[in-house]
C-alpha cells in the first residue's frame, strides 16, 4: 500500500511538472505574446518552443519569466522526489498521551 502511494504521488508530480510545458500549461499561458512575438517560426515539439524562450530570456515579459521559473522548479521538486523514492512528509498528529 505504501509503495503504490509513493508511485501515485511521483506520477502526480512528474504529471503536473510535465503539464507546465504542455499546450495548454501555465507556461504557454503566460508566455503566449512572447512566443508569438520572439518564437513565432519556432517548429513545435521536442521543447523547441522552451530552447527558443531560454534563448530569448532576456527579451522575456515578467510574467514569462516567472512562469519559467515556477515550472523549473516543480522539474526539480519532481526530480528530487523521484530521487529519494520517498514522498513528500505529510504533517503527523501528535502521539495521544499513555494513561
Amino acid at each position: 500500500m505504501n509503495r503504490s502511494f509513493a508511485l501515485a504521488a511521483l506520477i502526480a508530480l512528474i504529471a503536473g511538472a510535465a503539464s507546465a510545458q504542455s499546450p495548454g500549461g501555465p507556461v504557454r499561458q503566460a508566455c503566449a505574446a512572447d512566443i508569438a512575438q520572439l518564437c513565432a517560426n519556432t517548429p513545435t515539439g521536442h521543447g523547441e518552443v522552451m530552447k527558443c524562450l531560454r534563448s530569448q530570456k532576456a527579451s522575456l515579459s515578467p510574467q514569462c519569466r516567472d512562469a519559467m521559473a515556477s515550472a523549473k522548479a516543480a522539474r526539480k521538486a519532481a526530480a528530487a522526489q523521484g530521487a529519494s523514492g520517498q514522498p513528500p512528509m505529510a504533517p503527523q498528529a501528535p502521539a495521544p498521551a499513555p494513561h
